[in-house]
């Protein structure tokens, strides 16, 4: 959500309701994305990443003080099941559109 204001690209026009102006705004930001320098494309991964670490560590120190462990032994979810079972559905879904 950062990357539109360091790309310079978040000037939005004050009447774009219609679907033309749209298309065209979307365009524009698309191109000027590209063009962007490695720097500020490095410098908008790096503060992504710091900020999803810092936003991860605050939520796992809060569940460890306020909550504890015990409610992640009880709670606990299996993902590796969630992401299996999701990618065959999607896999199978893709294969069924490609026939």
């Amino acid at each position: 959500m950062i990357a539109p204001l360091l790309l310079g690209t978040s000037q939005t026009p004050a009447f774009a309701d219609d679907h033309a102006t749209h298309l065209a705004q979307t365009a524009a930001v698309g191109a000027a994305s590209v063009a962007a320098s490695p720097d500020v494309w490095a410098l908008g991964i790096g503060v992504h990443t710091a900020v999803m670490l810092l936003t991860m560590m605050v939520v796992a120190w809060i569940v460890y003080r306020k909550l504890g462990l015990a409610v992640l032994r009880q709670g606990w979810i299996n993902f590796d099941l969630i992401w299996a079972a999701a990618l065959l559905v999607v896999g199978s879904l893709a294969l069924l559109a490609a026939l």
